[in-house]
C-alpha cells in the first residue's frame, strides 16, 4: 500500500482559517454568558489591582499581534464600565496561534467570572469537554490558572482546543490555543501543564498593576 495522499493546499488553508475562527467564536459565546456576575449591584470589596493591555507581541516577541479583537468582542460584554481587550497572535512562520481575550474594571466575583467563562465555552452546543478543568499554578507564581481541553465538533470535523483562564482583582482573562497542529491532536495528549506555563507568562505580559 502506498503512502496516504498529501493534504492539498486548499484543505490546509481551510483548516487554518477554521481553527482561527473557532477560537474567536467560542470566546465570544463564553463572554456573553458571564456578565450577570459583574453587575454593578454585585461589585463589592477592594478596588481593582490590575488592568489589561494588548501588547504588539507576546512570548518575548515570538508571537506578534495579527488582529485586534476588542471591537469584535465588545458587544458580548453588556456592562459599559468593563473594558474589553483581546486579539489573535500568530507566529511569523508555522502554525502556532493563540487567541487572548479579557476584560478589566470592577469585577464582582473574579473566581465565578473566571469559571463562568469556561462554563460558557462548555455550554456551546457544538463543544464538548474532553479533559476536565483543573487548577494549575505556573512555576514561580502564586496565582493559579484554571485549564481544560475542549473539542469543537462541526461539519464532521473535530478540533482540539486547550484553554486556560484567570480572574483577579480587576481582570478576567483567557488564552486559547488555536495552533494548527494542536487542532488535530488527541485531547488526552495535550500537555496542559506546559500550556499553563505559557499562559502564566502571557498573563504577566498582558496584565499591568494599577498605580
Amino acid at each position: 500500500m502506498g503512502p496516504p495522499p498529501r493534504r492539498g493546499s486548499a484543505g490546509k488553508v481551510i483548516g487554518i482559517v477554521a481553527a482561527a475562527l473557532i477560537g474567536a467564536f467560542m470566546l465570544f459565546r463564553a463572554f456573553a454568558e458571564v456578565q450577570g456576575w459583574n453587575a454593578p449591584s454585585l461589585r463589592a470589596g477592594p478596588p481593582p489591582e490590575y488592568t489589561l493591555t494588548l501588547p504588539d507581541a507576546v512570548e518575548g516577541g515570538r508571537l506578534p499581534l495579527t488582529e485586534d479583537l476588542g471591537d469584535t468582542f465588545r458587544p458580548a460584554v453588556s456592562d459599559p464600565d468593563l473594558t474589553v481587550v483581546g486579539g489573535r497572535y500568530h507566529a511569523a512562520s508555522g502554525g502556532d496561534r493563540l487567541v487572548f481575550m479579557g476584560y478589566h474594571g470592577e469585577i464582582g466575583s473574579p473566581e465565578r467570572s473566571r469559571n463562568g467563562l469556561l462554563d460558557g465555552m462548555e455550554d456551546n452546543p457544538s463543544s464538548e469537554l474532553a479533559v476536565p478543568r483543573r487548577e494549575i499554578t505556573p512555576a514561580g507564581s502564586d496565582e493559579p490558572l484554571v485549564c481544560e481541553v475542549l473539542v469543537k465538533a462541526e461539519s464532521g470535523t473535530r478540533t482540539t482546543v486547550p484553554v486556560c483562564a484567570w480572574g483577579d482583582r480587576g481582570t478576567v482573562g483567557s488564552v486559547m490555543d488555536n495552533s494548527v497542529d494542536t487542532a488535530g491532536t488527541d485531547p488526552g495528549d495535550v500537555d496542559l501543564d506546559a500550556f499553563a506555563e505559557r499562559v502564566g507568562a502571557i498573563r504577566d505580559e498582558v496584565r499591568e498593576p494599577i498605580g
